[in-house]
């Protein structure tokens, strides 16, 4: 029984440890960078761009505010890109 109480708290530390990693750093020049030429053109994304912004769907308000420096003014077309691509895009709160 101490040795199943045991494991099982270092599972559940595990799996914390691991929702920490899962949380990364949003950064849109790594994260999302096959996005940026239809956000630039305004034009289709592609399947890669789509993959990147559903797996990266929790950094998707950080990164409009990331983008206002780095992509002005082209920031405001992600969540069309978004949603183009079939990708919830969160309401976003002002100064994330």
């Amino acid at each position: 029984m101490m040795k199943t109480r045991s494991i099982l708290a270092i599972v559940v530390a595990m799996m914390f440890l691991l929702g920490d990693v899962h949380a990364q750093d949003c950064n849109p020049n790594e994260d999302i960078k096959d996005c940026y030429p239809a956000l630039i053109a305004k034009g289709s994304p592609s399947p890669i761009c789509c993959e990147e912004l559903d797996h990266h769907i929790n950094c998707l308000c950080k990164y409009i505010d990331i983008n206002q420096i780095i992509l002005p003014p082209h920031y405001q077309y992600l969540p069309n890109l978004a949603n183009t691509c079939g990708v919830f895009f969160p309401v976003c709160e002002l100064g994330l």
